[in-house]
């Protein structure tokens, strides 16, 4: 993944200053029974955009490679489908 060691740094500022995870933890979740949690989802989307990855493939790519290991560790990671899904919907 292109600048990911910028987009960790950023992810970590976000989050101590603007409490970025709890902030996202907030938003209502309209899905029913998703496997992958909204704010991972969004997350990964927002990281994506962060390192130069513009396109669902690329997405697909890097979480296929472990790009994201370092953001997510133990969590179930969304699939580009997944992702797209997430973001058409309203929450």
């Amino acid at each position: 993944m292109k600048n990911q060691n910028h987009t960790f740094s950023c992810y970590q500022y976000c989050n101590r200053v603007y409490d970025l995870i709890q902030k996202l933890e907030q938003i209502e979740d309209k899905r029913v029974h998703p496997s992958v949690k909204l704010p991972t989802v969004i997350l990964t989307n927002l990281f994506s955009l962060m390192s130069g990855l513009h396109s669902f493939k690329e997405m697909k790519d890097a979480i296929k490679d472990g790009d994201f290991d370092n953001f997510f560790k133990g969590v179930n990671l969304p699939s580009a489908d997944t992702i797209s899904y997430t973001l058409k919907h309203k929450w």
